[in-house]
């Protein structure tokens, strides 16, 4: 992984390691998750240093779902860390392709609000077939 800020386009800098596999969770949106890791990053000219998600996959195939896990996971990190980071990292470690070594996900407003639509239509229709199941 390259997060040099001389070998790569996003001006991210490797601080530290965190933590491995941490267990997240926030009632505010009702979401959990797993963090494959939380690393130290170093932002741009400013030196600004933030937590930030590290989400890896295996596979070759990028999927849209996978971009999504990352951005849920910034709002995961986000509500327990005053320097979270929005934008975050999914590589595919076995992407020869891949320029950077990684790929940095931004926090869209679109993309979150669709996400989170998402999750509530999900919760409600998972709430309204439960009933119907304990009473059948």
């Amino acid at each position: 992984m390259v997060l040099n800020q001389r070998n790569n386009d996003f001006g991210v800098k490797y601080e530290g390691f965190v933590a491995a596999e941490q267990e997240y969770n926030t009632n505010t949106y009702g979401i959990k998750g797993n963090i494959d890791g939380t690393i130290l990053l170093t932002h741009g000219l400013a030196k600004t240093k933030k937590l930030t998600a590290l989400e890896i996959k295996t596979g070759k195939h990028k999927k849209n779902a996978y971009r999504g896990q990352v951005i849920l996971y910034s709002l995961l990190i986000s509500e327990r860390f005053c320097y979270s980071n929005p934008e975050n990292i999914l590589i595919y470690i076995r992407d020869e392709d891949l320029k950077q070594g990684f790929e940095m996900i931004k926090q869209q407003k679109l993309e979150l609000d669709s996400l989170i639509m998402t999750r509530n239509e999900l919760a409600r229709w998972h709430k309204k077939n439960q009933f119907k199941h304990d009473a059948g």
